[in-house]
């Protein structure tokens, strides 16, 4: 018998919990506000539109690798993430 959850059921995880489950090379993705994002979202068919290679780094810290328009590809940490609050500007991030 088939269960109706699929594993692609979006479910909340807080940032502390994220803290704890993200081992290195898990996918972040991003779903971003603007006319550039949707435009992108709307020509690849996908829901997201920016992703960040996860990385477990030392001590336990969470790194976010990721490439962007105006700075190229840089590390930032989970905690530097929150502490700017950049997880706000986001409509959506997914794991």
């Amino acid at each position: 018998m088939r269960s109706s959850k699929c594993w692609w059921d979006v479910k909340t995880v807080l940032p502390e919990r994220f803290k704890e489950i993200v081992r290195t090379g898990d996918i972040l993705l991003f779903r971003t506000p603007g006319a550039m994002p949707s435009f992108i979202r709307s020509c690849s068919g996908g829901r997201f539109d920016h992703v960040a290679l996860l990385l477990r780094l030392e001590g336990g810290r969470i790194g976010l690798l990721e490439a962007t328009g105006n700075k190229g590809v840089e590390l930032c940490t989970w905690d530097d993430f929150l502490h700017h609050d950049w997880h706000l500007i986001y409509y959506e991030l997914a794991l």
